[in-house]
């Protein structure tokens, strides 16, 4: 668990710790990252699974950043997939480079269903380039998504705090021959950090 940020400038409530239990991350808000770091090429693959929808919006995010980043700080420079869903107006994808930066790709229109499992895989090419499939669905992403660093480390991150979100099957493929072994999957792939 990631502590919450803080250069965020949101003044609702800050999210909960992180639950793993065997090979299923809980997330309400706050992230998890990896304790690994990777390199191209490489097949990421999970389910995500929203329970309900108990907030207005909510997405869930896939962040690719450069190795020593600070863990109290949202990543950045970031490649990040966002799946996201809204009561209000239409659920999306989009692709960012960063926080600050135009869209790399989207909106681009998908159905955010509660109770429903998204298996989701992404690739990444050895000169970065990234696929991304949804259930099966090849989401057209542009040329402009390129993860454009040699090596990096791996990022979740859900929205809003209060929004629950479980991610189980954790996998990459091939595994990482840098930094701790997987060992069982998602429980070992990803640290827990906590404030003292």
């Amino acid at each position: 668990d990631l502590p919450w940020p803080d250069g965020q400038n949101w003044g609702g409530p800050r999210g909960q710790p992180s639950v793993t239990n065997g090979n299923q991350i809980t997330m309400t808000g706050q992230d998890v990252r990896s304790v690994q770091s990777f390199a191209g090429p490489l097949t990421i693959s999970y389910d995500l699974f929203l329970p309900s929808k108990t907030t207005t919006d909510g997405g869930f995010y896939l962040i690719f950043f450069p190795l020593g980043e600070p863990t109290n700080l949202v990543a950045n420079p970031s490649i990040e997939l966002y799946m996201t869903f809204s009561t209000v107006t239409s659920d999306q994808m989009y692709a960012f480079k960063d926080r600050s930066t135009p869209n790399l790709f989207g909106p681009y229109p998908f159905t955010v269903n509660a109770q429903t499992v998204y298996h989701t895989s992404v690739d990444v090419a050895n000169n970065g380039q990234v696929a991304w499939t949804v259930n099966g669905q090849s989401i057209p992403l542009s040329n402009s998504v390129v993860v454009p660093y040699s090596s990096y480390q791996l990022r979740l991150s859900s929205w809003q705090p209060t929004q629950v979100w479980q991610v189980s099957n954790f996998t990459v493929v091939p595994e990482p021959t840098t930094g701790a072994l997987v060992v069982g999957g998602l429980a070992c792939l990803f640290v827990a950090i906590r404030r003292r």
